[in-house]
């Protein structure tokens, strides 16, 4: 019995039919001219037509090896057959996953998310959701209004509107304060509202006499003063003994009129002053030591000196200094390296001081950029100061193991109104440099890593492993986390750090963290660029000795 269903019955109006034979041992093709009539189509070793009816006069039943009926000229429209009855209900499913919490962590900024997102991704739970605190567009879906909530379920962050319920209600107003007394001798204030009642009395509110403080350094005064031979010799109340301060005898003064008599008087003494110029020894009051004192410095002048503090007049300079692409100011902020910043106008304020010319810029530049930057701002000092656009990276090679290596500052140099010089800094930039982690088939070592194709092995591994586990920072200690790669028996673990820190000397596991596991570890390569953006960074690779040895999940510390 052949795989073609088995037909029991066919009922057939007046028509033709058209037998064709797919036995595949010919290629026969019956006609058979049917009456209005049913036929039985048995199968078996044979396929044979029978007719139901007697009349079979204009029927040709013929032996046919066939399985397949086709009718050509199609008879009318049947009648349409009754609805089937409903089906039983199917068993209930299984129970569904639980769906995703959500961790609410409060209301923070931007500046914050954004953050956390390009320092550890990795160590952002899946569900965390923030509050904003501020309206900003920083990418990767950080982006939105105060008040929005910010849900974390991987890149980018999703936007889940704002986070404010309906109004409430307006409530009954409340009775106010109508009056407030103070007692003086308890220190007690009362409150006395509008609809009479008389609240708690508040206090004391009078503060408790403090502690007597610390006795103050005796002031400096003055001893005594005498003249000694036209000397002025004075002695202040700190010193052990009296300084002269200069012959202070005056010229002769006029011979004066006749007296009456009795006797000529004698003319009178000029206004006392130095005769010569003399040189203070050591320093009295204000008048400091090394002090030249002129002839003809009067008494008076000589005291002033002493006793009355010099005037310092105040000293105009530029601060606030603010660096600008265009119109747009460009703050303070962490990027990854491979990524510039581009800029091209700094403002800033200024006090005028007193006296003197206007403080003014003259010099814009950067510190570990690449290219070189110094702008010449001709004696400025006119907000703003604009120049032709400059991008600057990061310079890999002032890169060391501390965060001011990380950082481009953009600054000024200003002449202040008194005619000295000082530095401001208008922009800081820090630049994280990435760590790479994951598994490969790719098997490398030391010996294979200089030839043309050791070295395409070596931007194969880096290629892959930083599409699997890349952490941006600062610090050389990095945290990395197993996943299916490393895990896998037929892959090789490695990781790459930076260069400039040095070599790692110290890995743990999460699960063993008493061992340090370098011994299971070679450094394969050292001081390998490799690009990134626009710039490349030298990197050691290394790599654990046995396939799949990081199982999916661990945390592994190096450092």
């Amino acid at each position: 019995m052949s795989d073609s269903p088995n037909i029991v019955n066919i009922t057939v109006p007046v028509g033709r039919i058209e037998v064709i034979d797919n036995s595949k041992l010919s290629s026969q093709v019956i006609i058979v001219d049917l009456p209005d009539n049913v036929i039985k189509i048995q199968e078996g070793a044979t396929t044979n037509i029978i007719p139901t009816t007697t009349d079979t006069s204009t029927i040709t039943t013929e032996t046919v090896r066939t399985n397949v009926i086709q009718v050509i000229d199609q008879g009318p429209q049947g009648v349409k057959g009754n609805t089937g009855i409903q089906g039983i209900q199917g068993p209930t499913g299984p129970r569904g996953p639980y769906g995703l919490g959500v961790n609410i962590l409060g209301v923070t900024s931007s500046q914050h998310i954004y953050n956390e997102t390009i320092n550890d991704i990795d160590a952002i739970p899946t569900g965390s959701w923030y509050i904003l605190e501020d309206s900003a567009d920083r990418g990767d879906g950080i982006s939105g209004s105060i008040g929005d909530g910010l849900l974390y379920t991987g890149l980018p962050w999703l936007n889940t509107g704002k986070i404010q319920g309906q109004d409430g209600d307006q409530g009954i107003p409340g009775p106010g304060i109508n009056s407030v007394s103070y007692n003086s001798a308890n220190g007690l204030l009362t409150f006395q509202r509008d609809d009479g009642v008389s609240l708690t009395p508040v206090g004391p509110v009078n503060g408790l006499d403090g502690d007597d403080g610390d006795d103050g350094a005796d002031g400096v005064g003055i001893d005594t003063i005498e003249i000694d031979n036209y000397n002025l010799m004075v002695k202040l109340t700190n010193q052990d003994e009296a300084v002269s301060l200069g012959n202070i005898q005056g010229p002769q003064g006029p011979r004066g009129p006749q007296g009456p008599s009795g006797g000529g008087g004698e003319g009178s003494g000029g206004t006392a002053a130095l005769t010569s110029a003399i040189t203070v020894g050591k320093t009295v009051g204000f008048l400091e030591k090394g002090t030249t004192l002129n002839i003809g410095t009067t008494f008076q002048q000589i005291m002033e000196l002493i006793f009355v503090e010099p005037y310092q007049p105040a000293v105009g300079e530029v601060s606030s200094l603010t660096v600008k692409n265009g119109s747009t100011t460009i703050s303070n902020k962490t990027i990854n390296f491979g990524s510039s910043i581009t800029f091209n106008t700094v403002a800033w304020s200024r006090t005028t001081g007193e006296g003197g010319t206007l403080p003014y810029i003259t010099q814009v530049y950067a510190n570990n950029e690449t290219p070189s930057f110094s702008v010449s701002a001709g004696n400025d000092n006119t907000s703003p100061f604009t120049f032709s656009s400059k991008t600057l990276f990061i310079n890999p090679t002032d890169l060391k193991n501390n965060n001011d290596s990380h950082q481009i500052r953009v600054k000024a140099n200003a002449i202040k109104t008194d005619g000295s010089s000082h530095a401001l800094t208008g922009l800081t930039v820090t630049v994280n440099t990435p760590r790479y982690f994951g598994g490969t088939t790719v098997n490398i070592n030391s010996s294979s890593t200089q030839t043309p194709a050791g070295i395409a092995s070596i931007n194969s591994v880096l290629n892959s492993i930083k599409t699997q586990s890349v952490k941006n920072q600062v610090s050389k200690q990095t945290k990395f986390t197993g996943n299916s790669n490393t895990t896998n028996a037929s892959k090789y673990v490695y990781f790459a750090i930076p260069s400039y820190l040095g070599n790692i000397t110290d890995v743990r596991y999460f699960s063993n963290p008493g061992t340090n596991q370098m011994t299971t570890i070679a450094q394969i390569i050292t001081d390998f660029n490799f690009s990134i953006g626009s710039q490349s960074l030298k990197f050691d690779i290394y790599k654990f000795d046995i396939p799949g040895a990081i199982p999916s999940g661990e945390e592994v510390t190096v450092k």
